[in-house]
Order: structure tokens, then C-alpha cells, then sequence
């Protein structure tokens, strides 16, 4: 009786270790594997599109400057021209240009 306590206690364990190690592994699928090579940062081995060539992008001021346009995609009218910000795809990260590069004038 005691050895077959000992058994159902240790499956139940067992169980769940199983399971813990199955809920990390489910989070862990949905994050970016973010490396680095030279200077270069990639995302799930694709470098980051640069900022383009519009005037706001030319100096990068600071994040809550890039969320102010890039949270909700917002449209910005500019001397008789349309920009339309895309939405961000990935949550904050800290340094917006560490990742997305400043074009060069």
C-alpha cells in the first residue's frame, strides 16, 4: 500500500514537471529570437527595416517620439504630402535606432 502511495505521488510529480516545462516552452515560441552580428542587431535572422528617408526619421529624438506615430499607425500631413506611420509589430524595446537604423542624408 505504501509503495503504491509512493508511486502515485511520484507520477503526480512527474506530471507536473511535464507540464511547467510545456507552459515555458508555449511562452518562450511567441518571443523574437533577437542576436547579434558585428553591428548589426537581427530578428529571427532578419535585419530590422531602417527608418525611412522622411524628414522626422533624419534626427531621432527618443522613443516616446516613435510611439507618439508608431502605436496606432497615425497619418501625418507634411507640406501637401500624406505619411502614414505603420504600426508598430513588436512590443517596446528600449532605443528604437539600436535595431532600426537612421538613413543617411
Amino acid at each position: 500500500m505504501e509503495q503504491q502511495k509512493g508511486l502515485v505521488y511520484g507520477l503526480i510529480i512527474i506530471a507536473g514537471l511535464i507540464l511547467s516545462r510545456a507552459v515555458y516552452v508555449e511562452q518562450d515560441a511567441g518571443r523574437p529570437r533577437i542576436t547579434q552580428k558585428d553591428n548589426t542587431v537581427l530578428v529571427d535572422g532578419k535585419v530590422p527595416p531602417a527608418l525611412s528617408g522622411i524628414p522626422f526619421h533624419m534626427s531621432y529624438l527618443d522613443e516616446d517620439t516613435c510611439l507618439k506615430c508608431h502605436t496606432r499607425g497615425r497619418t501625418i500631413e507634411l507640406m501637401n504630402q500624406s505619411y502614414v506611420a505603420p504600426k508598430m509589430e513588436h512590443e517596446f524595446r528600449r532605443d528604437c535606432v539600436s535595431c532600426h537604423k537612421i538613413p543617411s542624408s
